[in-house]
């Protein structure tokens, strides 16, 4: 009973250096809205066509990294005021040909995540929550960690984490580690973490390098000579090895490294240290297969044929962006539990060339596929499995086929239907007797008596659904386990009720043994006084 629906997420990343330029007069020529909003065609690498790329993003996901600078002072105690200001910055900027509502932020040292979303999906959105990490210096501090924000789209799960991992060329294992960290310690309420979710989009600074030296490293940028930084890549030849971002899909590498730039320029560094450039901005992104283990073959061997490539070197080789095409080809040999499946439709995945900083921000624009409930369709499934299974309370209702007849009598319908199975309630109203049994499968059974005559009445017998409420009449209970011998009360809406509950018979007895109780002890106080 669910309807699956196109839905375009953008994931963005920067590493803003401290944050200080979020007005710098070197945003007058490059403004972010070339990064938010005009990056596939400032690039001219895009997979969507001019008349497609009107369609609106959806949801923004936005994060940064060094928001603030790294002082002691700001591990200490954080101060807001970026975060309100790079919010109020990226508001105006995506607002430009459409309306977007901040959802909610999140904030870590200089870790910061803002998620916007388009006004009308607001009523559909809800279970939002924020969770955040630390990792450095041994998870005590956090000039290092993650952020994360999840939520609830009509029926589909979203986890969007943006994370700053370990410096330093040679810190691969650490990196391995602060990722290890944050799937182990982001924690949600009612136990969802990381994995639990549909869509897991995770974008930042991961600071893994490119294992060239400095001069070939360049070589290769002068020559757009992308393959062969990829094979040298940190955080490819780890996921690789199984170490991180298992089952992550991420777009071809097709544009420059993003680190380390001289600011305000186009200059990789010139500094002593001569930083070797790298891809340490990224995006990527991973959807949860709902089939059980046993049918997960085809899904898993898209990971499986993503590290172990047989479909070719050359552009999708050595990449996780391989799963595409691993997954194209799975689906074209007739993998069944491939054919709901499909990780994400990249539409563009590149930088922009904003220089207010020593790293280029980087954006991923996809378009997944989210899953909406059909309240109609749902509520004829559940009448479906009702029908099979007999209603959640057991419960039937008997109606007169001739609604001007006398009300039914509710000893005689309970001595009629007490042989499909035991009663536990009765309830009356102007219209019709709701019978309650102890099982399901008796309520089922008594609908076989529909049509038959009840004290000389012809009545329907149905189960009950949930809007059958019996809202607009009044209800009084008539009968715990069984009716044995009526006896006459006065009903509401001046109907005459049939009325007998073993529960209240026994209450009358207690109330009987009370009252002889008090005379004798009455009687005993008169003798005492004589």
């Amino acid at each position: 009973f669910t309807v699956k629906e196109k839905l375009r997420v953008c994931i963005g990343t920067w590493n803003v250096n401290g944050g200080k330029h979020v007005r710098s007069i070197a945003l007058k020529n490059h403004s972010m809205h070339d990064w938010l909003l005009d990056a596939p065609l400032v690039s001219g690498k895009t997979a969507i066509s001019p008349e497609d790329y009107q369609n609106p993003v959806d949801i923004y996901a936005i994060g940064f990294e060094e928001l603030v600078g790294l002082t002691a002072s700001n591990l200490v105690s954080t101060s807001s005021s970026n975060r309100h200001e790079w919010a109020a910055e990226l508001q105006r900027v995506l607002s430009r040909d459409h309306t977007y509502s901040l959802l909610t932020a999140v904030q870590l040292v200089g870790v910061c995540l803002y998620v916007f979303v388009r006004p009308h999906l607001v009523p559909f959105i809800r279970d939002v929550a924020v969770s955040s990490v630390k990792t450095g210096i041994g998870g005590k501090a956090g000039n290092k960690g993650g952020v994360a924000i999840r939520f609830l789209l009509d029926s589909t799960s979203f986890c969007f984490v943006c994370s700053h991992f370990a410096a330093h060329q040679m810190k691969v294992v650490e990196r391995n580690h602060d990722f290890a960290e944050i799937c182990r310690k982001v924690q949600f309420p009612l136990e969802q973490t990381i994995e639990t979710h549909d869509y897991v989009f995770w974008c930042g600074d991961f600071n893994y390098r490119i294992e060239l030296p400095l001069n070939l490293a360049k070589d290769s940028i002068t020559q757009q000579n992308w393959d062969k930084l990829i094979r040298h890549d940190q955080l490819i030849k780890q996921n690789k090895l199984g170490k991180v971002f298992q089952g992550f899909c991420e777009g071809y590498l097709n544009f420059a490294p993003t680190y380390k730039y001289d600011e305000f320029s186009d200059d990789y560094d010139t500094s002593e240290k001569g930083r070797i450039p790298a891809w340490c901005d990224r995006v990527l992104w991973k959807k949860k297969s709902f089939l059980p283990p046993t049918q997960q073959h085809g899904i898993a061997k898209l990971t499986d044929d993503s590290r172990n490539n047989d479909v070719g070197t050359g552009e999708f080789g050595w990449h996780p962006s391989n799963i595409h095409r691993v997954y194209e080809k799975e689906l074209a040999s007739g993998k069944p539990d491939l054919e709901w499946w499909h990780p994400g439709r990249l539409l563009h995945y590149g930088r922009a060339e904003l220089k207010t900083s020593d790293h280029r921000p980087v954006i991923a624009l996809l378009e997944v596929d989210i899953f909406r409930v059909d309240e109609k369709e749902r509520e004829r499934v559940r009448k479906e499995v009702v029908e099979a299974m007999g209603p959640a309370d057991a419960t039937v209702i008997v109606s007169p086929v001739n609604v001007e007849q006398n009300p039914i009598n509710t000893s005689s319908l309970v001595d009629v239907l007490q042989q499909y199975g035991a009663i536990v309630l009765v309830r009356a109203t102007q219209t019709a007797t709701l019978v309650t049994f102890n099982k399901s499968q008796s309520a089922i059974a008594a609908v076989d008596y529909s049509g038959k005559e009840v004290g000389g009445i012809i009545v329907t017998v149905k189960l009950k659904h949930t809007e059958d409420e019996m809202s607009g009449d009044s209800l009084s209970i008539l009968t715990g386990a069984q009716l044995p011998n009526a006896v006459t009360n006065g009903g509401h809406d001046g109907r005459e009720m049939e009325a007998l509950s073993f529960a209240e018979e026994d209450e009358d007895e207690e109330e009987e043994e009370m009252e002889e109780d008090e005379e004798e002890i009455n009687v005993n106080d008169d003798e005492s006084e004589e």
